[in-house]
């Protein structure tokens, strides 16, 4: 499997397009109902606003698609310029320009069980527990951390209700907008339940930018017209036709 991981992930870097004058290429992963690709094409709450931004700046957003993990590797090597709904980590910090304001000051994090099973009610119900997780992906602390819980990554939604299935894990954590999405999408909603459990503490969300990106020296730029967004209203009502 892991073999499987490299190659896929050295033929999306080798089919990133490269960065040209007028573009903004944006690193797309799926994170219904924020980013979505429907009928080949990208949708979403966010690809709405980074076209919103992009106009302002005079750029066309070019999107290049792949799993989170794929997206910041190509943030890291200067393949893509931006990407939207990053929770900060001082890792990423490394590579990437946080822009505030955030995009969301929340995200609220649940956790995914087969109907039946004994629900998480409360964080401690974790511990000792075999929790499904995005690769590459952060949720909160202590969570992310825990010694007492144990963590098994994989790169899509897929492979998490596969694991859960099969018992491989005893729950599977996302962003409850996402999970809640996926399993209505996929017709789960009667096997698995979302857990009582839902973190819901502070947890922004925010737009990056790549530092080995030329973008980098429009940071503040892209600052305000982010804010200028939020301030008229017009981030909110790009949210409220995706998210009800």
């Amino acid at each position: 499997r892991r073999l499987v991981s490299i190659l896929l992930l050295a033929a999306v870097l080798a089919c990133a397009l490269p960065v040209r004058a007028g573009q903004m290429t944006v690193a797309f992963s799926s994170l219904p109902p924020w980013k979505m690709t429907i009928q080949g094409q990208p949708l979403g709450a966010d690809v709405d606003l980074i076209r919103a931004v992009a106009r302002e700046m005079g750029l066309e957003p070019v999107f290049v698609r792949g799993t989170l993990e794929e997206c910041l590797a190509m943030l890291r090597r200067g393949q893509a310029e931006v990407m939207t709904s990053l929770l900060k980590t001082p890792d990423r910090e490394r590579y990437l320009i946080y822009l505030d304001p955030p995009l969301r000051e929340n995200e609220d994090k649940a956790f995914y069980q087969r109907a039946g099973d004994r629900p998480i009610g409360a964080y401690s119900d974790l511990t000792g527990r075999r929790i499904g997780v995005k690769t590459d992906a952060v949720y909160f602390q202590p969570f992310d951390s825990d010694p007492a819980i144990t963590r098994l990554a994989t790169p899509n939604i897929t492979d998490l209700i596969s694991m859960l299935n099969d018992k491989t894990i005893e729950a599977f954590a996302l962003t409850a907008a996402e999970g809640d999405y996926w399993l209505r999408v996929l017709g789960w909603e009667g096997e698995i339940k979302k857990a009582p459990y839902v973190y819901q503490g502070l947890n922004p969300a925010y737009l990056a930018i790549a530092r080995r990106s030329p973008l980098a020296s429009r940071a503040a730029e892209m600052s305000a017209i982010l804010e200028k967004l939020k301030s008229s209203g017009a981030m909110a009502r790009i949210t409220a036709r995706y998210v009800r």
